[in-house]
């Protein structure tokens, strides 16, 4: 703005002559001089001894005679001087601009009418920092009345970062006197100001040590920079590399150290206090869930030190829910667990992945993670006797027998909780409509029996006998595919899909770390097909699991089920046998009929029974975390759920010539939600689009579409213009029939 405001007002002169004489005695013009060289129409000559005084007056007679000149001089030419100039023919004859910088700075920029005091020199620095694209504006000088000094060089929270960043590249940017006032601002937070012939990245580097320390003293002085170095991705490496040179404090208080800070070895402290705290039964302090509380809300933070274990730690601390007693039967409980229980899991599984090489803070939140959940555990036991499993055939039962153009998504092992990790993803977004549904499952609880219970098969270890079950009740070919291979060209939309997840047990077998990421990616993999599904015109997309898990990692000998039977088949979640033992503290006896064993054993607990099986995810029991099931239902929200078919499909179907038409009819209006729908009528015809057009329907109006198209092997689809869901569909061939259209309807 100081450029533009000199501009103007030299420009100001030139209207009354061309020829104007700029009196600078203290030299401090020079940078707005600058300026004014680019101006095409403006000659500049600078005279500061006698010598040049001769040469621009020749000069500017003899070349520009009547071009704008300004002559730029530091020398007195007042009448009372002694020496006479060339010059002073101009001053007389011209116009004279004759203001101090300092003056004409504080004048233009409306410092005069402000509180703030500053001096000479920093009113001139702040004239040449303005210059500077990033200041050049009126909220510069705004800054500098309300901020004073601190605002000269700009925001000063601003420049700091871009100090640490690079100190001597950043001080060698300043113009003349910039250093010395940058080092004099440090200095107030140092309390010390540092010489200005100091290094640059010393300085930096006392500075940065000087917010580090601040962080754990509770000083606030400079929490406003280091929460801008932390949400600043472009410096945050920065920051990294200052705190590897830090060096915390012998005498500490952990506990009021800013929730905010940067330092993994003030996490480690914190935990250890904890899991002391939590081994011993000791009561924790209001103060500390304070604190783990403010910083798991401290996302940057916690990303500098990578403790992301902060959140679900604070989740199994503060779980309260309904007292156990006050659940009165299995589907309250079933309700208890959607809304409200599956959160505890939810976080130890997490606790789990974060902690699983710390051993004391993991053994510490595992016995409390099973103290919280032991009185709901007992409940539900009480209860069991009433459990009635509701997964054999759920496929065809709840899912194709209503309608076949479904996408049927089967994860392995995914628990309720893991499912409502899937949903916060969509929470944001109103172009998505989700139903969160329990399964009870069938049990044992393992991949083979549950698999065969949700297609409505006998128990087979073999996959595609299974899938043979639910393909003999289909009309339509079933589509069978692994989630990572599906996308829009892999997949028919008009057709059933069973799309596989991969499985975890053998994932857990590559190691527990590899097994409990691979949750992370499970969900972002799903987000990701649910969402390429509906695009590709699927109607629902479905999420099932054949059964649950509980989280066994380094579970100690003594905290193991001792089988209540040594004969049969022990596995690390449930006992086959044929004996029969009752052992009503420990286990659930219940007959089977699948295989060579009269009965199934059930720990009524989350661990494991002493067996030569891997413990990690482990599965095949009766607790909530493994029989009851998520099934959700995702839906893009369409224009209307009025129902619209083709009416001639078995014409469509082999078409004898290039003309024909698509007809196709809207249902009656029953409700307030089946108003007109928007549908797109398209053809696609070798991969190709041949034809889409967007029509808007009635209820119980008829339309009907005439075309001229060469086609070969197509398909003809009806799809709502705003989720691409296909109502309806079918596919043909062009058929050479004799007569041409003779046999063909065009009415």
């Amino acid at each position: 703005m100081l450029d533009k405001w000199f501009k103007e007002d030299i420009n100001e002169l030139f209207e009354k002559s061309n020829k104007v004489v700029l009196i600078d005695i203290d030299a401090s013009y020079d940078f707005l001089v600058e300026s004014l060289k680019e101006e095409p129409n403006i000659k500049v000559f600078k005279v500061d001894d006698y010598l040049s005084d001769l040469e621009v007056k020749y000069k500017i007679e003899k070349e520009y005679p009547d071009s704008k000149v300004l002559i730029h001089t530091s020398l007195k030419t007042s009448e009372s001087d002694n020496r006479q100039y060339m010059i002073q023919e101009y001053v007389a004859t011209g116009k004279e601009f004759n203001n101090l910088l300092n003056r004409y700075i504080r004048d233009k920029s409306g410092l005069q009418d402000s509180e703030v005091t500053l001096t000479e020199e920093e009113l001139i620095l702040a004239g040449k920092m303005s210059l500077k694209s990033e200041n050049n504006n009126q909220e510069f000088w705004q800054n500098i009345k309300i901020q004073g000094r601190k605002a000269i060089l700009g925001e000063f929270e601003d420049i700091a970062l871009r100090f640490l960043a690079d100190p001597e590249e950043y001080v060698d940017s300043l113009p003349q006197g910039g250093r010395e006032h940058l080092y004099s601002l440090i200095g107030e937070y140092l309390e010390f100001t540092p010489e200005e012939d100091t290094d640059p990245k010393v300085v930096a580097n006392d500075f940065a040590d000087k917010m580090f320390s601040n962080i754990i003293t509770g000083n606030k002085s400079t929490d406003k920079i280091y929460k801008n170095w932390l949400d600043s991705h472009k410096y945050r490496k920065k920051l990294k590399n200052y705190l590897s040179d830090f060096e915390l404090p012998q005498s500490i208080d952990i506990w009021e150290v800013n929730p905010d800070h940067p330092f993994s070895e003030i996490d480690e402290l914190w935990l250890e206090e904890l899991s002391d705290l939590v081994l011993k039964n000791e009561d924790i302090r209001d103060h500390i869930i304070t604190s783990i509380k403010e910083r798991k809300n401290k996302r940057e933070g916690m990303e500098i030190t990578e403790s992301y274990y902060w959140s679900p730690v604070y989740q199994l601390l503060t779980f309260e829910a309904k007292a156990p007693h006050k659940i009165e039967d299995l589907t309250e409980y079933v309700e208890f667990y959607k809304h409200s229980l599956y959160k505890l899991d939810q976080s130890y599984r997490y606790i789990n992945q974060y902690l699983l090489n710390k051993d004391k803070p993991k053994r510490a939140f595992s016995a409390l993670y099973k103290e919280k959940l032991k009185p709901y555990l007992d409940r539900w036991f009480e209860l069991f006797s009433n459990y009635r499993e509701n997964q054999s055939d759920y496929l065809y039962r709840e899912i194709f027998s209503k309608d076949e153009r479904k996408a049927v998504i089967i994860g392995d092992a995914i628990s309720y909780e893991v499912s409502q990790e899937i949903t916060s993803n969509f929470k944001d977004n109103k172009d998505y409509d989700i139903t969160s549904k329990i399964i009870n499952g069938n049990h044992p609880t393992t991949t083979a029996n549950n698999m065969s219970a949700l297609f409505g098969s006998p128990y087979y270890n073999n996959r595609s006998k299974r899938e043979s079950y639910l393909k003999d009740k289909l009309n339509n070919e079933l589509q069978i595919l692994g989630l990572d291979n599906v996308n829009s060209q892999s997949i028919d939309s008009s057709k059933p899909a069973v799309i596989y997840g991969q499985d975890i047990d053998a994932i857990s077998e590559k190691g527990h770390e590899t097994a409990l990421k691979y949750y992370n990616t499970f969900i972002n993999t799903v987000v990701d097909k649910v969402k390429e599904l509906l695009e590709a015109g699927y109607g629902e997309v479905h999420l099932l699991t054949d059964h649950g898990f509980v989280c066994n990692f380094d579970i100690d000998e003594a905290d193991k089920y001792s089988a209540p039977v040594n004969d049969g088949k022990i596995k690390d979640r449930h006992v086959l046998s044929n004996k029969h033992k009752e052992d009503k503290e420990s286990f659930v006896v219940k007959e089977t009929e699948n295989g060579e064993y009269n009965y199934v054993y059930y720990p009524k607990g989350v661990d494991p029974i002493k067996s030569k099986q891997q413990y990690g995810f482990a599965h095949g029991g009766i607790t909530p975390q493994e029989i009851l099931l998520p099934h959700l239902i995702f839906k893009k929200e369409s224009s209307s759920s009025l129902d619209v078919e083709i009416v001639n499909k078995e014409q469509l179907k082999d078409i004898g010539a290039s003309s024909f038409s698509i007809k196709f009819k809207a249902e009656e209006e029953s409700d307030l939600f089946k108003t007109s729908r928007d549908i797109i009528v398209k053809i696609e015809d070798g991969g190709r689009t041949t034809y889409k057009q967007k029509f808007t329907i009635e209820p119980s109006e008829e339309m009907k579409v005439d075309l001229t198209l060469d086609l070969d092997r197509y398909s003809i689809l009806i799809q709502d213009a705003v989720s691409k869901e296909i109502i309806d569909s079918v596919k043909g061939k062009k058929e050479n029939l004799r007569g041409g259209l003779d046999d063909f309807d065009l009415d």
